[in-house]
């Protein structure tokens, strides 16, 4: 069966080379339906807070203040009960004045009794906490509103609770709430023991294992628009910095040495201003809107500053940078925007400028042969040597991690014989020749 696959794989036609992409050219690498997803890197705390919207808000039993924090997913709070140690029975919570969009969905609550070395805007992490709790929120639409009794018959007590708020009702920019409050009881009768004046810090809790950080886009406004060719359309992002993309070229293993960005429909201030751009050459994994951290091992390209115009809809200057490694996916993100106060970074389009006529590596395969022995291919190919080349093997023009041998010598190893028992098993198959660096 294997055999027969491999007689299918002569037929096919064969990608032997990788492509240079040069300086001024302008014939695109990417094209419509390159794999492309959004990611959004979690780079410690992002929590943030307007100076009259801090957490000292939900104590004061006014919900006409709030606390509103610009970290959004995963942010929260912790307080010490200023009347010690106490048992947490249950809790209720009242909703803010403007967008319910804001409202959290998701809450956890933690307890400690280690003294607070935590700090304003922080992880939240530099103490031992002990999960407690954790449940779904239905809170009401209308403002003002405090909730039905969230009971939690938490019966140890502790100096020090921590409350996040997972998710939001909407991808918008914040987390608020108006206020909150603690009981002893099981149904939130009695009075709340968190009081106004308790010792009380905003954070964001990103843990090593949430992927989500704060990538998000409305419908319509995917990352795919950058490559449909139109500046009408747009790539928008929520998470503003430290958001981008990574995609694939279905072009195979490139070399990038310039990059084009269009601007968006509307607010300037949305543009992004300092990036960093990475390569990889194993198979990407992350999905979308994950951080794309830990999940490959990339290597920064380069880095640099954008001065995108003011006019909308239209292509920045070339992007010119130093490279002369070859890889089969990239990663650009944005490091931060034109203004901080916007609640989201976007751009309509992308391209890596390339010409692959140019350039091309000398090692081209030019015969593909089963061996009358039924377990080998004989590769034979044409082009000059004079340095080590990597040899590989894909499934779908898109995935070469497989590694055939990692130091061809053009001038004594052609032909090349594959043994067909090494190779992953496939109906069909491509092999290409990379320069060693």
């Amino acid at each position: 069966m294997f055999k027969k696959s491999f007689v299918h794989v002569a037929a096919l036609k064969l990608l032997a080379c990788s492509f240079i992409c040069p300086v001024g050219a302008a014939e695109p690498l990417l094209v419509a339906g390159d794999p492309i997803i959004p990611v959004g890197e979690v780079i410690g705390s992002n929590s943030s807070y307007p100076a009259s919207e801090g957490p000292e808000n939900v104590l004061d039993g006014n919900s006409n203040t709030k606390y509103l924090n610009f970290g959004r997913l995963r942010s929260g709070f912790i307080v010490t009960p200023s009347g010690g140690a106490a048992t947490l029975g249950s809790m209720d919570l009242t909703t803010a004045n403007d967008s319910f969009e804001r409202d959290p969905t998701t809450i956890e609550v933690y307890g400690t009794n280690d003294p607070i070395l935590s700090v304003d805007n922080s992880l939240g992490q530099a103490e031992s906490w002990t999960l407690l709790a954790s449940e779904n929120l239905a809170l009401s639409d209308n403002r003002f509103t405090v909730s039905e009794a969230i009971s939690l018959n938490i019966t140890v007590a502790y100096t020090s609770y921590k409350v996040i708020f997972g998710d939001t009702k909407g991808v918008g920019n914040s987390m608020q709430i108006a206020d909150v409050n603690f009981y002893q009881s099981l149904d939130a009768s009695g009075s709340s023991f968190l009081v106004p004046g308790s010792p009380i810090l905003a954070i964001q809790q990103q843990e090593a294992n949430f992927e989500n950080s704060e990538s998000s886009s409305p419908d319509f406004e995917g990352v795919e628009n950058l490559l449909d060719g139109s500046t009408a359309t747009k790539y928008l992002n929520f998470g503003k910095e430290n958001t981008g993309f990574i995609v694939t070229p279905s072009a195979g293993s490139s070399v990038v040495r310039a990059f084009t960005l269009s601007t968006a429909n509307d607010f300037e201030g949305r543009d992004p201003v300092n990036w960093e751009l990475f390569g990889t050459n194993e198979a990407v994994v992350t999905v979308a809107h994950q951080s794309g951290l830990g999940r490959e091992d990339w290597t920064l390209i380069a880095t640099g500053t954008l001065a995108l115009p003011a006019d909308r809809e239209i292509a920045g200057s070339q992007v010119i940078f130093d490279n002369n490694d070859a890889f089969t996916s990239y990663k650009w993100i944005c490091r931060s925007i034109k203004d901080t106060a916007e609640n989201s970074v976007q751009f309509s389009e992308f391209q890596f400028d390339c010409d692959p006529t140019l350039n091309q590596l000398p090692l081209e395969v030019q015969k593909l042969t089963l061996l009358p022995n039924g377990t080998q291919i004989q590769l034979d190919w044409t082009g000059a040597g004079g340095s080590p080349h990597l040899l590989q093997f894909s499934t779908d023009l898109v995935d070469w991690t497989y590694e055939v041998d990692d130091s061809v010598d053009p001038d004594e190893n052609n032909p090349y014989i594959v043994n067909i028992a090494d190779l992953p098993a496939s109906a069909k198959g491509f092999f290409r020749f990379v320069k060693s660096n």
